[in-house]
């Protein structure tokens, strides 16, 4: 398969993603995400390029995809969600084009619809990532500051 092909294939799958109903989203991602996770490491890499180059081409409720995104990352291990943030950031740090093809506000919006255990999950984690990349102050300068505030 070419690159245009899985890029094409990707986008297709998060348009699909983006007009199913919530219950029937959630065991998809949930399943991609554990799948993802056991991916080598190279198309991991690939595959979050990939996925951020397309999300700004979803047409429909990009806001609940994100939101069941993050309910489902909520729900991994910390040391799963550590690593599959490590990856995004490496990505991001290594063309931060990237931060350009992803509305970070939308990002943010959506986490604090989490529940509250569930957002201090995923802070902690991507605050702890975030000590372990090179670099980090090209991260914070793109995050919204109000992530960084007491919820």
């Amino acid at each position: 398969m070419s690159d245009v092909d899985i890029f094409s294939a990707t986008e297709n799958i998060i348009e699909i993603l983006s007009n199913m109903q919530d219950f029937l989203r959630r065991p998809v991602i949930k399943n991609k995400l554990e799948r993802f996770y056991l991916e080598n490491e190279r198309l991991q890499k690939e595959t979050i390029v990939i996925i951020i180059s397309t999300l700004g081409t979803v047409t429909k409720d990009i806001d609940r995809l994100i939101y069941v995104w993050l309910d489902v990352l909520s729900e991994l291990e910390s040391p799963k969600i550590n690593r599959i943030a490590h990856l995004y950031l490496e990505q991001f740090l290594k063309d931060t084009r990237l931060f350009d093809k992803i509305n970070s506000e939308t990002i943010i919006n959506q986490y604090y619809k989490l529940e509250e255990g569930k957002r201090k999950k995923l802070k902690a984690c991507f605050i702890e990532t975030l000590f372990n990349v090179y670099d980090r102050e090209i991260i914070l300068k793109k995050v919204p500051k109000r992530f960084f505030q007491t919820d």
